[in-house]
């Protein structure tokens, strides 16, 4: 049951909440109409109307990886970190888009759409979104097994880059020992 409001709030969200309290809608294309935490505060944009929902949703969800044994941190971002592999994310509300017919040619405008999305900057980037049978709340435990398959992903995949940068290396030794003792054989040769 997902509470409907903030108690003994993390402060990392206290924190992003008194960012939040100072700023005004941007009126910057992509972000048009949202409100956008500074940086080192936790990654939220979203309009006004929707900022107590979106503290909420990240105070859970902060508690509940907390829970699991995994941490937040704000380096470049706001990170999870999960058995030493750091993973970016962030919650924002997607935009709409509307077309304004001209006399000559059409433009678009953005605006905000009350849906949240909660997203995972990794390759191929994963996000996900209010629904019209499932709210982005109820998406909390599915998020958390997701960043913790990628995190061991991520683990996984470093330590295949470095055993084959330990080979690279091993192949470039033999290769440079091999070509030093042919031009010592050239060299005996030649004189």
């Amino acid at each position: 049951i997902f509470p409907e409001k903030l108690t003994k709030p993390n402060q990392l969200i206290i924190d992003a909440k008194n960012d939040l309290k100072t700023k005004e809608p941007s009126y910057y294309h992509n972000i048009k109409g949202l409100l956008n935490t500074s940086p080192g505060i936790l990654n939220i944009t979203v309009a006004p109307p929707n900022v107590k929902r979106a503290l909420l949703f990240m105070d859970i969800f902060i508690k509940a990886i907390q829970k699991r044994g995994h941490k937040i941190i704000l380096k470049e971002g706001t990170k999870i970190v999960i058995d030493s592999v750091e993973l970016r994310i962030g919650l924002r509300e997607r935009l709409k888009r509307r077309i304004i017919k001209g006399t000559h040619w059409d433009s678009t405008e953005l605006y905000p759409s009350n849906i949240l999305s909660f997203t995972l900057d990794v390759y191929p980037a994963k996000e996900w979104s209010d629904t019209n049978n499932s709210p982005l709340e109820d998406k909390i435990p599915n998020i958390i097994a997701k960043l913790e398959l990628q995190a061991v992903k991520e683990k996984k995949d470093a330590i295949e880059r470095e055993i084959r940068h330990i080979e690279y290396e091993r192949q470039r030794k033999i290769e440079g020992d091999f070509k030093a003792r042919r031009n010592i054989e050239l060299s005996k040769t030649t004189k």
